[in-house]
């Protein structure tokens, strides 16, 4: 396996630490192209295809759709990450999933299932150097008018309606791999169940048009929850060799720079309003944002202290709140970086076991 090709499989190897953490499953026909059924639109060869790396796919709690996501996956080195690399993988990708749709050849391999489908593009961008420390959206897709630098319009990929793309970029794919590591802390310390046992779960409310589906243990977490400012995560009581360690309750992973004390006030209403705060269960409130608010933790106290005004300081939910407050973490990001020399000896070991 050359260089070339073993930074390439850095992307693989990350993206399936952090989905199968996320309850994710995958196909396992992986790099294989498909044979484009509009290639008068798409192409001017006769015979165009369409990459597909890998196509992840779990089920949606609200909509019990199956999710299918066509994963384009990049690896890319710092400077390689531009506004014209970008586009153009956009572009293939939404050429790739609308003709996903159409190809009975992408449906037996990959849309198979007993379930409605939703095939939907995903582009993972995996920085291997772990020096990417922008913030993705604002140096692509947004500039002000005085700005002169190029960005992407939306508008000017082919994106067709009802098809949506993702992207998971460097920032997200480290504060995924920040969340794993953290939990895995947490699991040393006997203060969060093993992973295995099954007894912790990503927390969806019920919504007013939409019940949740499915036992609560076997949830994955979707693109729109890991997307979102924060996660929720149950768990069960800590029980090691008949002994508990440690109580049942949830851990909320903030993905905020904690600028502003009404973003907190604001988590703390959603708590509220999920019944946790009137629950006896611990809630931990552990902050992941790589670029934190130096006054982040004065700003979740001042937060604390204008949420229980609000309520009159009844003292139950006061002390609730303190516990919430005494819970209060801020942790260090880590970044995956993959050596291409450790992913070519173990795909040396994959072909010697073959």
């Amino acid at each position: 396996m050359s260089e070339t090709e073993n930074i390439a499989k850095m992307a693989e190897d990350v993206s399936n630490k952090i989905f199968s953490f996320l309850k994710w499953e995958s196909v396992d026909l992986c790099n294989v192209n498909f044979e484009c059924v509009k290639a008068k639109e798409h192409s001017n060869k006769d015979n165009h295809t369409h990459p597909v790396d890998i196509v992840f796919h779990y089920l949606d709690p609200y909509t019990k759709k199956r999710i299918l996501l066509n994963t384009d996956l990049k690896s890319y080195a710092t400077n390689s990450i531009t506004v014209a690399s970008v586009r153009t993988a956009l572009k293939s990708l939404a050429k790739t999933i609308d003709c996903a749709k159409f190809s009975p050849i992408w449906k037996e391999r990959y849309g198979n299932h007993e379930e409605p489908t939703e095939i939907r593009g995903m582009l993972f961008v995996y920085n291997h150097q772990g020096t990417y420390d922008k913030n993705f959206y604002e140096t692509f897709f947004l500039k002000e008018k005085h700005e002169k630098r190029q960005i992407i319009d939306p508008a000017s990929l082919p994106i067709k309606k009802n098809q949506l793309l993702h992207i998971v970029e460097p920032m997200m794919i480290s504060y995924l791999y920040t969340l794993k590591t953290d939990l895995a802390y947490l699991i040393s310390e006997q203060k969060f169940p093993f992973l295995k046992q099954k007894r912790h779960w990503f927390y969806y409310p019920d919504l007013y048009l939409h019940k949740t589906n499915y036992s609560k243990y076997d949830r994955a977490a979707s693109l729109e929850m890991i997307s979102s400012p924060f996660m929720i995560i149950g768990h069960d009581k800590v029980i090691n060799d008949g002994d508990e360690q440690y109580g049942a309750g949830f851990v909320v992973y903030y993905n905020g720079r904690g600028e502003t004390v009404d973003e907190f006030v604001y988590l703390l209403d959603t708590l509220s309003k999920n019944q946790m705060l009137d629950s006896d269960s611990i809630i931990r409130i552990r902050c992941l944002h790589p670029d934190k608010s130096n006054d982040i933790t004065t700003r979740f106290n001042n937060a604390i202290e204008k949420y229980a005004s609000a309520w009159g300081f009844d003292s139950y939910k006061y002390q609730r709140l303190q516990e919430i407050k005494n819970n209060f973490t801020l942790v260090t990001q880590i970044k995956e970086r993959v050596s291409d020399i450790d992913v070519g000896w173990r795909n040396g070991d994959k072909k010697d076991e073959g």
